[in-house]
């Protein structure tokens, strides 16, 4: 039998040949999980100390992925902060709208929306202010991420001018103004809460007091004549 020929090293040549290493199969990364952990990260740590390899630990998502998904942490962080305002728009019409389904009278609807503004008051729907605004604020000088911002208003308003539309053709509103105009109302009494938050010499009864002066402004838009209580009174 003939030897085997062998190097200078005194090795065979089939144990020169490199060795072929099995790579493990490539996880797609879940970039959905990705913006959330995102997202969850900003509201604990806020951006400035947001550190892209934080996301990368939690998520094991790799930074190549990630710039090739997103384009950059900017681009991450607008994601994260996109979603998060979409997702406050979601609530906001939902509630709305649960209301306007299961009113039946005028008189029941004030009431509910009555309802509704005390729980916009509380505090934890104040940090849900202030994340809105410091939302719209990363918009300034970012055109991309405004417009993502401007198409979720936009859903938020549409809606909510639908949900009074329906109100009317229920015979449950008679809108004083224009749509549209009230719809934007609402949404600015309740982020001028934030402006309110700031005040350090609030009074102890300022929570009921703005109630009341927001429930009498939108029942002025909304029941101009009196019908909620004309409708009670029968």
């Amino acid at each position: 039998m003939a030897a085997k020929k062998r190097t200078t090293t005194g090795r065979t040549k089939s144990q020169l040949q490199p060795k072929v290493c099995q790579r493990a199969p490539r996880k797609t990364p879940d970039f959905d999980h990705v913006v959330e952990v995102t997202k969850r990260l900003l509201q604990e740590k806020g951006d400035p100390r947001l550190r892209i390899e934080d996301i990368m630990a939690e998520t094991g998502i790799a930074k190549s992925s990630l710039y090739a998904k997103f384009g950059d942490r900017d681009g991450l962080v607008a994601a994260a902060l996109a979603r998060q305002f979409q997702e406050i728009v979601t609530e906001s019409l939902d509630g709305l709208r649960y209301v306007v389904d299961r009113s039946s009278t005028p008189a029941e609807l004030e009431r509910m929306l009555g309802v509704v503004l005390k729980m916009t008051l509380s505090d934890p729907r104040d940090v849900q202010r202030m994340t809105r605004i410091a939302v719209l604020a990363n918009s300034i000088g970012e055109p991309q991420f405004r417009a993502r911002l401007e198409e979720a208003q936009t859903t938020l308003t549409d809606g909510i001018v639908h949900i009074i539309a329906t109100g009317a053709a229920k015979g449950l509103v008679t809108p004083r103004y224009e749509i549209r105009t009230i719809a934007n109302f609402i949404q600015a009494y309740t982020l001028g809460r934030v402006l309110v938050s700031f005040d350090s010499n609030r009074l102890p009864g300022e929570v009921d007091e703005w109630a009341r002066l927001v429930g009498d402004l939108v029942g002025l838009m909304l029941f101009p004549d009196g019908t909620a209580e004309k409708h009670q009174k029968n």
